[in-house]
């Protein structure tokens, strides 16, 4: 089953990360710290995406606890599954990569909304003084 895969990916994954120095950050298999599903650090990568998609903007280890390095390695993950700006499916579909319930996808997609509006807004105001 595919949910099945996942867990076998995941702790291969787990394992390997244990295995490389510096790669899990404060998290480790004995003491991980994340969901009840698996995920860690403060984008809530599973250990089989962190894996595959964890970059650092300046080259080091990836650390999924030091935020700069998470938002680096989300980023580089919504790119790689086609995330456009402004494009719906697009961002849709590549929210739904990252976490496959609907709801999740539709959360998502209405606070970005939500952010872009502010942002706009704001901007009009710092335009207007």
């Amino acid at each position: 089953s595919p949910s099945a895969r996942q867990a076998n990916s995941d702790t291969s994954a787990v394992a390997e990360l244990a295995a490389k120095s510096g790669w899990l950050g404060n998290c480790s298999r004995h003491t991980r710290q994340g969901s009840c599903a698996g995920a860690f650090g403060f984008t809530q990568f599973m250990p089989s995406s962190w894996l595959a998609y964890s970059r650092t903007p300046n080259g080091g280890a990836p650390d999924p606890f030091n935020m700069s390095t998470a938002l680096y390695s989300t980023g580089f993950y919504l790119n790689q599954h086609r995330f456009v700006e402004g494009n719906e499916a697009r961002m849709r579909r590549a929210y739904h990569h990252y976490n496959k319930d609907p709801a999740y996808v539709n959360n998502v997609f209405g606070n970005t909304q939500a952010i872009e509006a502010a942002r706009q807004q704001a901007d009009a105001q710092l335009t207007a003084r």
